[in-house]
């Protein structure tokens, strides 16, 4: 997930400014886009729908098994496993 201006904090652990942690989320994006990976961005919503889009997404690849995954906008059905958490 990128950052997110909004609700980015820093702590103990997260120590980064709001724009070296931008950086680290490109160099990543990057790094992996030249490994031939597909990087999958999360939507910036509530909580609650982000968790479903990871699920969904994960679901998706297990059980197509392709190498492409659809796009954010696209609409799944919620795997059994999430279903059964509302």
């Amino acid at each position: 997930m990128p950052p997110w201006e909004d609700i980015y904090r820093t702590d103990a652990e997260r120590d980064q400014t709001f724009a070296e942690s931008v950086q680290v989320c490109e160099d990543l994006r990057q790094w992996y886009a030249g490994r031939d990976y597909e990087t999958i961005e999360v939507p910036r919503t509530a909580i609650d729908q982000r968790v479903n889009f990871i699920l969904q997404t994960v679901e998706y690849a297990l059980t197509r098994r392709c190498g492409r995954l659809p796009p954010a906008s696209a609409t799944l059905p919620l795997p059994a496993a999430a279903e059964r958490r509302r």
